[in-house]
């Protein structure tokens, strides 16, 4: 799982984490946090779906690509920290360039940041 430091804010009237350079990823609205909390958000790297549908758009530059057969692992720089994507093995990443994904909020795993408790 990509684990990644953030506040608990807001991003269209909906809650949200946002990490270090501003990017805002929504959260399900029956986790229970509270506005400013210090959170660490969980992502599966096959809960990162390719391209920009429905969820939390998330964008950078790709760093490395290893194809594996069926799949293909594409790291990608977000907010300067290595996150990890599993995509079908036929998708056509390419080092340097930008990675596009979405992540639906139901599947954006939320931890106290002091506890280590899944929030």
């Amino acid at each position: 799982m990509n684990m990644l430091d953030g506040t608990v804010d807001g991003e269209d009237g909906e809650p949200a984490a946002r990490l270090d350079d501003g990017t805002a990823i929504r959260i399900a609205p029956d986790r229970k946090v509270r506005r400013g909390q210090a959170v660490t958000i969980g992502l599966r790297p096959e809960h990162l779906v390719p391209g920009l549908s429905a969820g939390t758009p998330l964008a950078g530059r790709t760093m490395l690509v290893e194809p594996t057969g069926a799949q293909t692992h594409v790291v990608f720089d977000l907010a300067g920290q290595q996150v990890t994507a599993i995509v079908d093995g036929e998708y056509p990443a390419r080092y340097g360039a930008v990675f596009e994904a979405s992540i639906a909020s139901d599947q954006v795993h939320i931890f106290d940041r002091g506890t280590g408790v899944a929030l």
